[in-house]
């Protein structure tokens, strides 16, 4: 896949600082995958949505193969985030 998406559900994140900044740790599972085998990919704080939990349904953006973007399944590509 060059450019994507596809629904997936989180199955685990770690945050963590590198230089002041925060990244996540992203495990995550693909919906139409059968076996349900876990991924993972490393992605800066700004390329998730506020407050990601292991269990979410999101939907994965993909660029050539790689993960770029996680967003909470429903939420159209830059909706504003609500305030908290």
């Amino acid at each position: 896949m060059l450019q994507g998406a596809r629904e997936g559900i989180l199955a685990g994140l770690r945050a963590y600082s590198l230089h002041g900044e925060v990244y996540y740790d992203v495990r995550y599972a693909l919906a139409d995958d059968p076996g349900g085998q876990a991924h993972g990919a490393r992605l800066p704080h700004d390329a998730l949505y506020p407050n990601p939990q292991a269990g979410d349904r999101v939907r994965l953006h993909f660029v050539m193969n790689m993960l770029v973007k996680v967003e909470a399944a429903g939420r159209a590509a830059g909706a504003a985030r609500p305030e908290s």
